[in-house]
């Protein structure tokens, strides 16, 4: 691992660092890392030797952070501190913040609690009963603070429900205002080689209908990938995934950052893929033809996201979830291959060529991304950080 490879040089700057702030008379503890992969053995096993030298001939506490708590090395079941910071989400914040001190503060009075300035003063704004209740809990331990009436949210379930709602809205008029579309579909699933044929001899000219269609696809990606997102990696494994990849937080450090940057990817990779289709096809004159071609899997989005969004809003089998935005992605990939088998229809002596160069390098290609993800440490190790926290 990089950290043994490392370990001299991060050991230095380490013992640098603490020694400057050691002799501080007011210095408690000194912080070694946060958000790391402390709950990894590998992990443990390297950074000891560096925390045995470290701590040679000093009594400073030495401590980490990891998912919003503060443990101390000599006590690792145990945290010492831990973090509140509810500002991205106003609605019933008091709630939880009574919830969250009822579990944890009360039953253990020397826990540290770090409050984010702005929600503190945001609360202390909205609710003047909350001074009095800390103030009450720090004079006599008891803890009691009156609640607001809970109101009703449902924040992703409306971002959700109305892209839904816009995007069978948006194929309901090409249906109504494009009388080919109607057709297109049921021949493309039920007769598709009269589909292929009719788009190969140039029957089927119009390509509005499957413009939108990508367009459509590629919103119903970032659906897809923020709903994933939502069950796998909670909000404190989010910032540290964007604190390694920052560029990727287009909107914030938020999983609508990580619904609009899956958006951008797949509508760049889908002109890449028409391109890929249309260049090599010399039986293919109209970059129409390929798009009618490649579209027409997409169709099945509305089904497949339809229950994604479904089984997600009323929290059933997230395990089945999963395993349906799985079969999002493999639909996506097989539709490329599906494409190009159907573009090497009637291309005589060349087809074999036209396939090797679509199928056989595409299959290659995303053979190859799959080792390079699974086989670099870092991406590998950002990804555990993130679903582990």
């Amino acid at each position: 691992s990089k950290l043994n490879e490392n370990r001299e040089e991060i050991q230095a700057s380490l013992q640098e660092l603490t020694q400057r702030y050691a002799s501080y008379p007011d210095i408690g503890g000194i912080g070694l890392y946060s958000n790391s992969m402390g709950y990894n053995g590998n992990f443990i096993s390297a950074f000891n030797p560096i925390l045995n030298h470290l701590s040679e001939g000093t009594e400073t506490t030495f401590y980490y952070m990891n998912s919003r708590e503060w443990f101390t090395f000599r006590q690792p079941a145990e945290p010492f501190a831990i973090y509140f910071d509810d500002t991205d989400h106003p609605i019933n914040s008091i709630q939880r913040f009574d919830s969250f001190f009822q579990r944890t503060v009360k039953n253990n009075p020397s826990l540290i609690v770090f409050l984010d300035m702005e929600w503190f003063s945001t609360t202390l704004r909205a609710y003047p009963q909350f001074s009095h209740s800390l103030a009450e809990f720090n004079t006599t331990g008891d803890w009691l603070l009156p609640l607001p009436e809970t109101e009703q949210s449902s924040g992703s379930a409306n971002f959700l429900v109305v892209l839904l709602v816009i995007l069978w809205s948006g194929l309901a008029i090409q249906m109504r205002y494009f009388p080919y579309i109607r057709p297109m579909i049921i021949r493309y699933f039920l007769a598709h080689r009269f589909f292929v044929d009719d788009i190969i001899h140039y029957r089927e000219r119009m390509a509005t209908g499957s413009i939108l269609m990508l367009i459509a696809h590629a919103i119903f990606g970032g659906m897809t990938a923020y709903i994933t997102a939502k069950l796998l990696i909670n909000e404190v494994g989010l910032q540290a995934f964007f604190h390694h990849f920052p560029y990727l937080a287009i909107a914030g450090s938020n999983y609508i950052s990580l619904s609009l940057a899956a958006t951008i990817i797949i509508l760049l990779t889908q002109l890449i893929a028409l391109l890929w289709l249309h260049l090599p096809a010399k039986n293919l004159s109209h970059f129409s033809q390929t798009l009618n071609l490649y579209a027409g899997s997409t169709y099945l989005d509305f089904v497949l996201v339809t229950i994604i969004v479904t089984l997600y809003l009323t929290n059933i089998w997230p395990l089945l979830t999963i395993s349906l935005s799985v079969v999002f992605v493999l639909i996506w990939f097989a539709s490329f291959n599906i494409s190009a088998f159907d573009a090497s229809k009637a291309m005589g002596a060349v087809t074999f060529m036209y396939l090797l160069i679509t199928i056989g390098l595409h299959s290659l290609v995303f053979i190859g991304l799959l080792i390079f993800l699974f086989s670099n440490d870092y991406v590998v190790q950002v990804i555990s950080l993130a679903t582990a926290l």
